[in-house]
């Protein structure tokens, strides 16, 4: 699934990095983002795994974000620049095929309180 952000980019900017609020599958996943800093068919991408059936919390900072192209780590890119997020997307990271369920609540810039 991707989305367009909507405007949310200068918001996630001015955090450490995103707080996603999820339910799944006990499957991992990636948060991916596109970015202009990045050529097509580049991301930024974390994997997580949430506990199947629990609403879960999960926290990445910018500089967890790998940069992939086809899955194939990018060590030269940038790090991730929250200002530079064109679309965001999540991926099934297991590579296994079969159903899947990911709920999301939300997702919002976090910031150390």
């Amino acid at each position: 699934m991707r989305r367009e952000p909507d405007g949310f980019e200068p918001t996630l900017a001015h955090g450490l990095g995103v707080t996603l609020r999820v339910r799944g599958d006990g499957r991992t996943y990636q948060l991916r983002f596109k970015s202009s800093a990045l050529e097509e068919a580049s991301a930024y991408r974390v994997a997580f795994t949430p506990t199947a059936h629990q609403w879960e919390t999960h926290r990445f900072t910018w500089a967890q974000f790998d940069a992939v192209r086809r899955g194939t780590l990018l060590s030269s890119a940038p790090a991730l620049d929250p200002s530079t997020i064109l679309q965001l997307g999540f991926l099934i990271a297991d590579r296994t095929a079969g159903p899947f369920r990911l709920e999301v609540a939300s997702i919002a810039p976090y910031s150390q309180s």
